[in-house]
């Protein structure tokens, strides 16, 4: 069913808390804004403009009462927007973010390769804390247990997970088994995300990085426990959503595609429902042109 219909480019789709609105960015020549539209289509209601040096969205709040969007002015900065109050905060220097459960600490990298690279943000309070190392992708377990991908070198790049408490106190590290000498040279040790497992503290999806090619996965993602272990390859794509009930997520492929128009550069790709307990994976759509994110809807409890 078809929401919206305008010359502009609609994309990055979000849920709201009401469990009926949609968020999205709307682009056209001239702007781009954060817009609505309810569940059945209908009038699509301006919230805010976004700035020229927009990116995109980089993480929504659990409550689905904020967001976070990314902007290069001229340095990689972090944009707090609060949906209802339609207010917008400058967050500072950062690329990559996580969201406690409860909405009220936010995790923010800056991919710097520096000892002091991350911090944690108490919303509520403005305080910020430093964080020990240089630390990229994380995810939080609970309220006050965080895992991050640790970069080190050691003679060669190593890749780890750090789980730490929300007071930045280090409770394990654990060593990951990735290189860049594997079969597909494309992958790195790294990770572009780590999703955390609802219900489940002892183990971590981890989407390991893929470059910047049209060429290959976009990311390989990995069931990896926190108390070592063979990860074990669990779909590959870019983003992903839970499903509500927590057993399923959905992730889109983004690259490794047919292309469709070579001169256009136009890719066609397509949406998979994963389930965790067994591992099956189930197109749901082929065919998709330009995937701009997706979100699985959230009622109201």
């Amino acid at each position: 069913m078809q929401l919206t219909a305008d010359s502009s480019n609609d994309h990055s789709p979000v849920w709201l808390a009401d469990g009926k609105t949609i968020l999205f960015v709307r682009e056209s020549a001239n702007s781009r804004t954060l817009c609505t539209v309810g569940e059945h289509g209908g009038p699509v209601s301006e919230l805010a403009i976004l700035p020229d040096g927009f990116i995109h969205i980089e993480c929504v709040a659990p409550n689905r009462r904020s967001l976070v969007y990314l902007v290069r002015d001229p340095e990689w900065k972090l944009i707090l927007f609060e949906i209802a109050a339609k207010q917008q905060r400058d967050l500072g220097i950062g690329s990559a973010t996580a969201w406690s459960p409860d909405s009220q600490r936010l995790y923010v990298s800056m991919w710097g390769e520096s000892e002091q690279s991350a911090r944690i943000l108490n919303l509520a309070t403005g305080s910020q804390l430093p964080l020990t190392g240089d630390l990229r992708a994380a995810a939080w377990l609970d309220d006050n247990t965080l895992v991050a991908d640790k970069f080190t070198k050691v003679g060669s790049e190593q890749a780890r997970l750090v789980v730490m408490h929300a007071d930045g106190v280090i409770e394990r590290e654990v060593l990951l088994p990735f290189s860049w000498d594997d079969e597909n040279d494309e992958l790195s040790p790294f990770a572009d995300k780590l999703v955390a497992i609802p219900g489940n503290s002892g183990s971590i999806l981890y989407g390991r990085h893929a470059g910047n090619s049209t060429e290959g996965d976009a990311q390989v993602f990995y069931l990896v426990s926190l108390k070592g272990g063979q990860p074990a390859v669990t779909a590959s794509g870019r983003d992903l959503a839970w499903s509500s009930d927590n057993k399923f997520f959905v992730t889109g492929e983004g690259r490794h595609l047919e292309t469709l128009d070579p001169k256009g550069n136009v890719w066609v790709s397509s949406l998979s429902v994963v389930s965790l307990a067994n591992g099956e994976t189930r197109k749901l759509v082929h065919g998709l042109v330009s995937v701009g994110g997706f979100d699985w809807q959230q009622r109201p409890r």
